[in-house]
């Protein structure tokens, strides 16, 4: 979750700062590295709380994604934002759920 959410230097924050500038190769590099990290998301166990809201939740996390990785493939800036912003609050109901 790190390479994807780090404050400074994740992914999430790299693409945000390329699409301001509509650099959607590097956008698109970006989102593309976020699908395997997401999809290994639901492979691992949670650190705390049932299976099944984790499941659910990595399953939503990998779907939005993939949102953002479509909205850049288009290079739609307007779509590849509203995905990132979607992202971005996706996090507090996973960690309230399932972090450790």
């Amino acid at each position: 979750m790190t390479k994807a959410h780090d404050e400074d230097n994740g992914l999430l924050e790299k693409i945000d700062k390329k699409l301001e500038v509509d650099n959607w190769g590097e956008v698109g590099k970006d989102s593309k590295e976020l699908i395997p990290l997401a999809e290994a998301l639901g492979k691992n166990k949670p650190p705390k709380g049932d299976n099944a809201s984790w499941d659910r939740l990595t399953k939503e996390y990998v779907a939005q994604v993939r949102t953002l990785d479509a909205a850049v493939a288009k290079k739609d800036k307007e779509g590849a934002t509203k995905a990132l912003k979607t992202l971005r609050r996706s996090c507090g109901a996973c960690h309230k759920a399932h972090k450790g």
